[in-house]
This record gives structure tokens, C-alpha cells and sequence, in this order.
């Protein structure tokens, strides 16, 4: 997903890598009790904190399943990232305020009483490169007069001076674009003065605002800069504005990974990120991406990492972890680890292979691959397991299925079940939905509300009736064929 770099506008741009200076995440509710007033009830809650992205999406899966249904009034979770050296503080609505912290995703409940499905959106991508809030010349140490769209002059400054040092703490001033002049300002030792001021000031349908001064470059930089007076004394942490960028990198290197993350999948989306994060010279970095399968949610993490041989620039992709909310069940975690052909292990096949499905690994040597979830390792993940020899087209081929009738789409159904989707599928007027099981030689069969059949109903749904010796010749498991795979079952690669 895009961040904010092209709509804030100009080159005048602190940009830099969120994940690089982020602290934690923390899991956000807010609440409003729905009535008129928006500016009022606005409560806050923080829910639970996490130590890195993946986590911090599983605490708001979390919070979202635990959170009773039908809601009442508002009621939203937000993902939150704290920087480093900074405290994150909100505006009375619950959005971040400033560039005090980052905006990672975002859930909303069913918009309907008979729905249970939370609507979960990624707002800004921490892998990919950011730009802060406002030009780079606010947070800049230099003082200046002119702004992009405001300006003042020195006399407005030395007066800004002089009613300080008399105890005159409270401003008022005009809002409006253009030059400023003094007469644009007034000053009184407390708010009441100053909003009773401020009614002579400027032009007469411009706005006017009341601010209290504690720092008066702040002040100017924030009248210059256009920037709402209640951040003006908000500190920016030192981390977001010393991001380094090497400028020489290798193409090549570049290239090869785009192309790698097209070809597991990803598409282009990820290319700024991959670039801007192969410059940064960190010598371990992740870039992070969601998907939608069907109802779906899947968040995957790519971690990568440079190589250590001196004067070497590669840079190595070391598999890929998911994070899966299903509409149906539990949450599920699996990292794949980059083994013997796992290097080609797509988002999607991963995606299947974690809903106990199969996927064709290797179409040279007919090698297929699933998750053993009888096994599970220290940190919770299931070994993927491969086994060769079952050909998806001799198997599904003399089946009664409409589609394999046009070559064409014979093909696109042999691919999709390659890759290990459920594939619907018609049989004379009856629906099914099919998936390849090469571990028993078979295909598993599943009715149109997904309850479990099999070859025979799908064949008598299209006529044919055989006994059951012809069923079995035409795919259907039986003890010889599972004997065979399991002497061809190949090693465990994750």
C-alpha cells in the first residue's frame, strides 16, 4: 500500500522508514456514545501492547474478536506505532496528533445487526517510505519569516519578543494567508484578553486564533508553516530526522528482488520500499504487505537481510511469515522458511497450505507441498512436507466436469489447483468444490455448502454410475496408492 509521500506535495520533505525507528504497537479502542455533539464523549483505551508488527496486528485481531456484538454507539480499534524517543498523544477524536506517532490499521464492526464480520483496513504501511507532517523547514533550527503560504517580518517578531518579556503570554492573531504585518496581532497576559483583542484584528471575516506563547521560534514557525497551534510545542523525535540513504545501490540486486516479489505474488506495490530499504545500509530489514483472500485477511512479513562478505551488496529474502484472520476459526501464524525450492513458495500457496490444502512446489518433477499439522515446532510453526509423482491432469482429467470439456478452461482449472485453491466446479446442474490431495493420489470433494463429499456423488451428479473398483481406478485413495506415496514423500524443507 502507498504511504503519504505523493500527497504531501513538494520536495520540501522529511522522509523516512517507519520501522526503522519504531518502538512498539499498541492496540487502541475508541468509543464515542453516537450522539450529535461529535466533539464531545471521545474516550480512549489502550488495549494491549506488542513488541513488533506481526503481533501488534495479532493483539487487534484479538481485540476485535473479544469485543461483543452488536455494538453500541461508536465503537473502533485502531494499531498504533510509537516512535522511538517520543510519547504519542491524540487529538480529542483519537486521531494521532502530529507526527508524535504512526497510523498502522484500523477495524470497524459490522455495519449490519445480523453480520459478525469486523472490517479490518491497513492505513499506512510501515515498511514503505514516509514523509512528516509538515516541509522540512519546520523542523529545521534555522529561523525564518517566510513560509509557504504565510509570512512575517521582523518587526512582528520583535514585538512577539517585547509583550513576552512584559508577561503578555497570551496571542491572538489573524489566520489568514499572505504577509503578515502587526497589526494582524495582540497580545494580553491572559486568554480572556486576548479573545477580546482578537476581535479588531485583521480583516473582518477572517479567522482568528488564541495561543499561548511558550517559545517564540516555535510560535513563528508554526504561524509560517500553517501548523494547528496545539502541536507548535510538540517535539519531533531526533530518530525521524536523521535518517541516512547511501546513494549507490545495486541494480541488480534491485531488479532480482523486484521480480521476486512479483513472482511469489506481491506485484509492484512494494517496490519503493524495497528500494528505499536496500539504500538505508541496514543490514537486516522487513517489508510488510496484507492481502484478501475471499473473506480472508492475510499479513505478511518479508524479512530480508544484506549479506556480510566484505564488499558483497547482495541482499537475501529469508522466506516469509503470514498472519491469517479467517472468517471462519482461529488465527493462524506460519513462517516459511527458504529451504529446497521454498524460495518459490507464493503468498497464496502459503495462504493454502495454512487451510490444509496442497500446492504443486516443483512442475518439473510433479512435486507437491502441504503443512504437516500433526508436528509443530518451538515456535509454533508446522513443518512443510512435500511428495512427487501425483499429476493433477490424469487424476482430475476423466472426471464428469463441465470445464474439462473446453481445453481452455480444463487449463485454467488444472492451474488453479496447482497453485492449491478450493476450485468450484460444476457437474451436469450440481455445484461442488474440489482441491487436490496428492499425499492419498486423490481429490478431496466438498458439496456447494462445503460439506464433505466425494468422487462418486460427484460423478452421480453428472449420470455415471460405477461400482466401486471403477471409482477407485479413477481416483479415489486406496491403501495401495497411499503405500506408494508414502515411499515417494519427500523431506521436510521448513
Amino acid at each position: 500500500m502507498a504511504n503519504n509521500i505523493e500527497y504531501r506535495g513538494g520536495d520540501d520533505k522529511v522522509i523516512f522508514i517507519p520501522d526503522h525507528v519504531i518502538d512498539s504497537y499498541k492496540v487502541v479502542k475508541h468509543t464515542h456514545p453516537g450522539h450529535l455533539v461529535y466533539e464531545t464523549g471521545h474516550q480512549l483505551y489502550n488495549i494491549s501492547n506488542h513488541n513488533d508488527y506481526q503481533s501488534g496486528y495479532k493483539g487487534l485481531f484479538d481485540a476485535i474478536k473479544d469485543e461483543p456484538l452488536p455494538v453500541h454507539g461508536f465503537v473502533a480499534f485502531s494499531l498504533y506505532a510509537t516512535y522511538q524517543g517520543a510519547i504519542m498523544k491524540y487529538e480529542y477524536d483519537g486521531e494521532i496528533m502530529g507526527d508524535t506517532g504512526f497510523y498502522v490499521a484500523s477495524a470497524f464492526p459490522p455495519n449490519r445487526w445480523n453480520d459478525q464480520q469486523w472490517t479490518v483496513e491497513q492505513v499506512y504501511n510501515p515498511s514503505a517510505p514516509f514523509a512528516l507532517k509538515y516541509p522540512a523547514g519546520y523542523y529545521s533550527d534555522e529561523l525564518r519569516f517566510d513560509g509557504p503560504d504565510v509570512s512575517i517580518n521582523k518587526d512582528i517578531y520583535d514585538l512577539m519578543q517585547q509583550e513576552y518579556n512584559k508577561g503578555n503570554v497570551w496571542m491572538a492573531f489573524d489566520t489568514r494567508k499572505g504577509d503578515l504585518t502587526v497589526d494582524d496581532f495582540a497580545f494580553s497576559i491572559n486568554k480572556w484578553g486576548a479573545e477580546h483583542k482578537s476581535v479588531n484584528l485583521g480583516e473582518e471575516y477572517s479567522v482568528k486564533e488564541v495561543v499561548e506563547l511558550k517559545s517564540i521560534p516555535m510560535a513563528v514557525k508554526g504561524i509560517i508553516y500553517g501548523v494547528p497551534s496545539v502541536e507548535w510545542y510538540e517535539s519531533v523525535s531526533p530518530v525521524l530526522l536523521t535518517n541516512k540513504f547511501i546513494s549507490e545501490m545495486s541494480e541488480k540486486v534491485l531488479e532480482y528482488h523486484k521480480n521476486d516479489l512479483r513472482k511469489i505474488g506481491a506485484g509492484n506495490s512494494l517496490d519503493d520500499a524495497l528500494a528505499i530499504n536496500i539504500k538505508s545500509g541496514k543490514p537486516e530489514f522487513k517489508l510488510y504487505d496484507t492481502k484478501q483472500f475471499g473473506e480472508d485477511l492475510v499479513v505478511v512479513t518479508f524479512p530480508y537481510k544484506r549479506s556480510t562478505r566484505e564488499g558483497s551488496d547482495l541482499v537475501f529474502r529469508n522466506g516469509m511469515e503470514l498472519l491469517v484472520r479467517p472468517k471462519v476459526g482461529e488465527i493462524q501464524k506460519q513462517t516459511f522458511v527458504i529451504g529446497k525450492d521454498a524460495g518459490n513458495v507464493t503468498i497464496k500457496n502459503a495462504y493454502n497450505a495454512m487451510q490444509q490444502r496442497s500446492f504443486l512446489l516443483n512442475k518439473d518433477t510433479n512435486e507437491w507441498a502441504y503443512l504437516n499439522f500433526k508436528e509443530t515446532d518451538k515456535q509454533g510453526n508446522h513443518p512443510l512436507e512435500t511428495v512427487k509423482g501425483f499429476d493433477i491432469r490424469k487424476v482430475a482429467g476423466p472426471l464428469p466436469i463441465n470445464d474439462l470439456k473446453d481445453p481452455e478452461k480444463a487449463d485454467d482449472l488444472y492451474a488453479s489447483l496447482e497453485r492449491g485453491n478450493r476450485q468450484h466446479v460444476q457437474a451436469g446442474e450440481k455445484s461442488f468444490f474440489i482441491e487436490a490431495s496428492p499425499k492419498h493420489d486423490t481429490l478431496r470433494v466438498y458439496t456447494a455448502s462445503l460439506q464433505k463429499s466425494s468422487i462418486e456423488e460427484l460423478k452421480k451428479a453428472a449420470g455415471i454410475n460405477q461400482s466401486t473398483d471403477q471409482v477407485n481406478k479413477q481416483g479415489v485413495a486406496n491403501d495401495a496408492s497411499s503405500q506408494k506415496q508414502e515411499r515417494q514423500k519427500g523431506p521436510s524443507i521448513s
